[in-house]
């Protein structure tokens, strides 16, 4: 029977018997259909009872529970349905009873999250200031000497007078006569440049000469630094500090948040002073070009006062500098230097601290507990999971920048009617909050976090003392560590995003040691050649007298090689294809690529593409030229 026509049957009986049809039909939860024929045999059996001649109140009294009857009336209904049938139903309502549990589990997972917020139990920020070397008296520190030379050399937000071309003339650190591209001439602009900024030179190499950084790392800086770094700058510092002071949650007063703008400027510190040390020499000046040399050293020893990771690297490189262009000084005025200050340049890459050339993970350690305790909940006992919420998206989400009204600056601009509008924070709070179970099943718990991140560091630790001729054993670490990341899927990506690239800064810490010993020796060398009247014949010659070891080849690990004939001296290493070629300075023709030497000083190759066959590594070469060194700019 169709439903309007049971439906049209049950009008026909008295109010309460068709009021009862119709509520024990609906009790029985049944299919359209199916209560159809409920209904047609509901009414059937109270049009049967009236017909002999009962009331309907009667006839309800003899009907009983409603209730019941649904109950009845379903499981026959049930019953007249096939196997599969019967089995898809079950499906269904177990099915069912899985999703609402589920939902249940879920939205209990999503509040004991909500109740199990990361607890902020250390100020990473005062763990780093603690590392950092501090001044025991305002004469120790160098920081306000820095910060005056780096103003007077027009590194401020606002600097009075800028020269555009000569600052890029200076930046490039050209050698006099090398430029082999199209005019002008750089070196003029850039001498003409350090020549009157000779005063605040002055000031820069007074300032490396104090005992101590003193950059505020892990502070907030304060008003004497707004000329050089900005008013917003400054205020950041200060609200990042203020936030780990007082334990925020979240993304603020994180360690990750510090600030390090000073990098820049002492790096084009740093080409500043080899520009002048390369001016004096081609005046003559042994001594502002010696003093050059040491001030670019000890400012690179203070760039790592604090021991974060990018602070090192960046000394490093700075030392790289000093590395290459000192080299080049000795190579192209072997007679410059007196004695006494070859021994001087000596001693400034010989004082190196060894600690200095070894990697230091401490500040990267403490930037990966520092966002443990902030992205993962603790349950006090090491525990806990993976906690992503509001404040966190908001760090990581990029702004973007709309037009609060018509007109203004163009697309990309800030200010002039522009602003920076990120996504709404209760749309990131209802996000993460909703979110946070899949988060925290998907990323790996804290405790398994911390033996990674612990492992790892550890493994990278333990190749502290390995040499240039290790880089495959770097590879091979740095490749282990990529796949085991891959095999977990988004178990370590949180983790992968917390540890830097150790392989590199391995190989780099391992290239600076080299580099320095490289200049030691020649510095070494050149001073036996003054008192003794001939070149050394072998680096044993040289102890103790003007080394206090022989100098090591890291790529053969057999003393370094050297050889002259009276008219010409040399010292050399293998270099990376392991392989004695005479420690020759000349290229042949596949030593070029674009017309330009592929590895000119054969130093250890650290670029994007691989030498076919590089040359030896030629620590030292006088031959009263700069070529050699002025060609690896690639001009």
């Amino acid at each position: 029977m169709t439903p309007a026509r049971a439906e049209q049957d049950v009008g026909q009986l008295p109010a309460e018997l068709a009021a009862v049809v119709r509520r024990v039909t609906k009790a029985t939860r049944l299919r359209r259909a199916e209560r159809a024929d409920v209904m047609a045999e509901l009414t059937s059996h109270f049009e049967e009872a009236l017909a002999s001649g009962r009331s309907a109140a009667q006839a309800m009294d003899e009907f009983g529970d409603p209730k019941a009857a649904a109950r009845g009336l379903r499981a026959a209904a049930i019953a007249k349905r096939s196997a599969l049938d019967r089995a898809l139903g079950e499906m269904l309502r177990w099915t069912g009873w899985a999703v609402a549990a589920t939902v249940l589990a879920y939205a209990g997972f999503v509040a004991y999250l909500s109740l199990q917020a990361p607890a902020i139990t250390m100020d990473a920020l005062a763990a780093l200031a603690e590392r950092t070397a501090k001044p025991a008296t305002p004469d120790d520190d160098a920081w306000p000497v820095y910060r005056r030379a780096f103003l007077d050399l027009g590194m401020g937000v606002d600097p009075k007078e800028r020269d555009a071309a000569a600052e890029e003339a200076v930046d490039q650190c050209p050698w006099p006569g090398m430029w082999k591209g199209l005019p002008p001439d750089p070196w003029p602009l850039a001498a003409a440049w350090v020549d009157g900024h000779a005063t605040a030179i002055t000031t820069l190499r007074a300032a490396t000469m104090r005992p101590v950084f003193g950059f505020p790392v892990g502070r907030g800086l304060d008003d004497a630094d707004v000329p050089l770094f900005g008013q917003e700058a400054v205020d950041a510092s200060r609200t990042i500090a203020k936030d780990a002071a007082e334990r925020a949650g979240g993304l603020r007063g994180c360690l990750l948040g510090v600030r390090l703008p000073h990098l820049r400027m002492v790096r084009a510190a740093a080409r500043i002073l080899v520009v002048d040390a390369i001016r004096a020499a081609e005046a003559g000046d042994a001594e502002r070009a010696t003093s050059d040399l040491e001030a670019i050293v000890r400012m690179s020893l203070h760039c790592q006062d604090s021991r974060v990771l990018i602070c090192d690297l960046v000394a490093i490189a700075i030392r790289s500098m000093a590395v290459s262009y000192g080299t080049g000084l000795l190579e192209w005025k072997p007679g410059l230097l007196s004695e006494a200050q070859l021994r001087r340049v000596q001693a400034a890459f010989d004082g190196v601290p060894p600690a200095l050339q070894r990697p230091d993970f401490g500040t990267e350690r403490l930037m990966t507990a520092d966002m443990m305790q902030r992205l993962w909940t603790d349950d006090g006992a090491g525990n806990g999971w993976f906690r992503i919420d509001g404040t966190v998206l908001d760090g990581l989400v990029p702004k973007i920048v709309v037009a609060s009204r018509p007109g203004g600056a163009p697309a990309g601009a800030v200010g002039n009617g522009w602003h920076e509008e990120g996504i709404d924070p209760g749309v990131l709070v209802a996000f993460s909050t909703s979110a946070r179970p899949v988060a925290a099943f998907l990323v790996a718990d804290r405790k398994d976090s911390h033996e990674f991140a612990d492992r790892w560091f550890r493994e990278w630790e333990q190749q502290a003392d390995r040499t240039v001729a290790d880089h495959e054993e770097f590879e091979r670490l740095e490749a282990a560590f990529g796949e085991e990341v891959r095999s977990g899927g988004s178990r370590w990506m949180v983790m992968k995003l917390l540890m830097p690239s150790l392989g590199r800064s391995q190989m780099a810490f391992a290239m600076d040691r080299a580099r320095c010993r490289a200049i030691a020796t020649a510095c070494a060398a050149e001073r036996f050649r003054r008192v003794r009247g001939r070149s050394p014949t072998s680096a044993e010659a040289m102890v103790p007298d003007f080394l206090a070891a022989v100098p090591r080849d890291d790529w053969s690990g057999a003393p370094i090689r050297m050889a002259g004939d009276g008219a010409s001296f040399r010292i050399w290493s293998v270099g990376q294809n392991r392989r004695d070629d005479g420690g020759r300075v000349e290229f042949g023709p596949d030593d070029f690529e674009f017309g330009v030497p592929r590895n000119p000083t054969g130093w250890p190759w650290n670029g994007d593409v691989q030498p076919k066959d590089p040359v030896d590594w030629v620590w030292y070469a006088p031959t009263g030229s700069p070529q050699r060194w002025a060609e690896g700019d690639a001009r």
